[in-house]
C-alpha cells in the first residue's frame, strides 16, 4: 500500500490509475477538460456540473460521476462553486465500484472482516479485492493498515492498495471526506469486500502477469 501525493502524480508502476487533478470552477463558468490517457473519470466534490454533447444536456450534482473516454468535455458549472476530480488512466471497462465517501468514528465500532490485533474507533472491516483500490483523501486524516504495516495519512493523500493485499482503515481522527476508485477485475473477478473467512485464501498468481 504505497502512500502517495495528488499533488504528485506519481504511481507505482503496477497501477492502472496514471493520473489526478483537482479543478475549481466558479459559479457559472466555463471549462473544457481534456484528458491525458485513454480513460477518466470526473467525480463533483461539491457543487454541480451542466455537460453538453451533440445536443445533449445533463446535469452532474455533488458526489455524481461521469466516466468517458472521449478526448475532451466542454462543462459549465451552475450558481455555485464547483470542485472535480479527475482520475486518468487505463483500466479496463469490466472493474469495480467508486463513489465520493465520508468516514466518521462511530460509538460502536465493529469489524466484520478478517481477525486483527488492533483497535478501531468506526465500523470499517478488515478485507481484500480482485482490483486495485485507490482511497483519494480529500480532507480529514487517520489510519489506514495494508498487510499489517501502518500509515497515517492526511487532506492530499492517495492509499493504493493492489489486488489481494488485506486493507483497513481502523482510525479516524479527523472526518474523512475522499474518494474511493476501483479498476480492473482481475483473478476471479469478484466484487465487493472479499474476507478470508467467508470467501477463500488470496490468489496472488495473477499478479506476477500485470506490469
Amino acid at each position: 500500500m504505497p502512500l502517495l501525493k495528488i499533488s504528485e502524480n506519481k504511481f507505482p508502476e503496477w497501477s492502472e490509475v496514471k493520473k489526478i487533478s483537482r479543478f475549481y470552477i466558479e459559479p457559472n463558468g466555463f471549462m473544457e477538460i481534456t484528458k491525458s490517457f485513454p480513460k477518466y473519470a470526473l467525480f463533483v466534490v461539491c457543487g454541480e456540473f451542466i455537460l453538453k454533447v451533440n445536443g445533449y444536456e445533463k446535469t452532474f450534482l455533488e458526489n455524481d460521476s461521469l466516466f468517458s473516454d472521449k478526448k475532451s468535455v466542454s462543462i459549465k458549472s451552475s450558481d455555485k462553486k464547483t470542485e472535480l476530480v479527475m482520475i486518468e488512466g487505463n483500466w479496463s471497462d469490466e472493474r469495480g465500484g467508486s463513489a465520493v465517501f465520508r468516514m466518521s468514528s462511530c460509538s460502536t465500532p465493529r469489524n466484520i472482516g478478517d481477525p486483527v490485533d488492533y483497535p478501531r474507533t468506526n465500523d470499517f472491516d478488515n478485507h481484500y479485492h480482485d482490483f486495485d483500490e485507490y482511497w483519494i483523501i480529500l480532507k480529514g486524516s487517520g489510519l489506514a493498515v495494508s498487510e499489517g504495516i501502518k500509515y497515517t495519512f492526511s487532506a492530499g493523500d492517495i492509499i493504493a492498495t493492489r489486488m489481494g493485499d488485506h486493507h483497513d482503515l481502523p482510525d479516524v481522527y479527523e472526518d474523512i471526506h475522499g474518494i474511493y476508485f476501483e479498476t480492473s477485475l482481475k483473478g476471479k473477478k469478484r466484487i465487493g469486500h472479499l474476507w478470508i473467512h467467508t470467501h477463500d485464501e488470496r490468489d496472488f498468481s495473477i499478479r506476477e502477469k500485470i506490469i
